[in-house]
């Protein structure tokens, strides 16, 4: 039986080679293609000598990474497509000629493999659809995508809109690619680049307290392209240790912090002259009214019966707000 082969397009920081590694030890032909020299370099460095390594530029890219695959191996079964992350920014400091080439360029790029792929594998099954007794599982794509895609953060505008935008792209090339049995999926994770961005505090906006590592991610990517996903299609498969559910955790830890704070005021002089403050307010509005007033004044109530009215409200179970929104 021959060898599936697989192409992939992007590296990243190293999930990509993780990746090309995880179909290389499932006996893929594995065809590496990026743009970037020191990327390709390394990957020539450490990647084992059977998977082949490709440099093109970004214009070359697609045409030329599948035609040599197909002089290499002959044939294409899956791509897995890893598109560029930008850099931080944010709406106001926006550059829109500079969004506007990113959009392009990642957009577009990822749109032409997916098609250029798609006419590819198609081409090549209809040469063989006579030999078929029963329709099979042909071919996949899969794009890696990081957790913006999934779940938008301040300080990530185009990076949230790209990612976004290339998730929705996967749904929309799964419907229209579903008749030539080629699926489409996506792998969305919280890579380890964001631990470098974000520092210690990823550690308490995630349940699980750390990133997908690449082997991780490898896997998801594996699964999706096997025959074991073949009913899959049009799906996005999130690895983030509980960050898109956990943002109830996150913020049950924020009140908790609120919490522990309003006691320590409560107990404070500057607690007290507030109320006393209030209370004289509350007089003052109560002889204007000319007349007795039916409500006990605010505050009047011990400081104690207060706190454990917060503490009610705010020292609720963490698993009570897993996977569920705050409202």
């Amino acid at each position: 039986m021959a060898h599936p082969t697989t192409v992939i397009m992007g590296l990243g920081l190293e999930i990509g080679f993780a990746i090309a590694r995880r179909f290389y030890d499932a006996s893929h032909n594995v065809m590496v293609v990026d743009s970037s020299q020191q990327r390709i370099e390394k990957a020539r460095a450490e990647l084992p000598d059977d998977i082949k390594v490709e440099h093109w530029d970004a214009g070359e890219l697609i045409h030329n990474g599948f035609a040599r695959a197909e002089e290499q191996f002959g044939y294409l079964d899956h791509l897995v497509l890893i598109p560029r992350i930008v850099p931080p920014d944010t709406l106001m400091e926006l550059d829109e000629e500079k969004f506007s080439q990113r959009a392009a360029t990642i957009l577009g790029l990822q749109a032409g493999a997916i098609k250029d792929f798609a006419d590819r594998v198609t081409h090549v099954e209809a040469e063989l659809e006579a030999r078929a007794t029963q329709r099979r599982q042909r071919a996949s794509v899969t794009v890696v995508l990081s957790l913006a895609a999934h779940l938008s953060q301040p300080g990530q505008f185009t990076s949230t809109v790209l990612q976004g935008a290339a998730e929705a792209m996967v749904r929309a090339a799964a419907l229209e690619l579903a008749e030539h049995n080629i699926r489409v999926n996506t792998v969305c994770a919280l890579r380890p680049r964001a631990e470098k961005q974000e520092g210690s505090g990823l550690v308490g906006r995630t349940p699980l307290g750390r990133t997908a590592n690449g082997d991780e991610i490898a896997e998801a990517t594996f699964f999706l392209a096997s025959e074991a996903a073949a009913i899959i299609t049009g799906e996005t498969l999130v690895l983030d240790g509980g960050r898109s559910v956990g943002h109830p955790v996150y913020a049950w830890r924020v009140l908790r912090r609120l919490k522990n704070s309003f006691s320590i005021w409560l107990a404070s002089g500057a607690a007290a002259s507030s109320r006393r403050t209030v209370g004289r307010q509350w007089q003052v509005g109560c002889s204007k009214k000319r007349g007795p007033c039916s409500t006990a004044p605010p505050f009047s109530s011990s400081a104690a019966r207060v706190s454990v009215r917060m503490r009610a409200k705010l020292i609720a179970p963490a698993h009570m707000a897993q996977g569920s929104s705050v409202t």
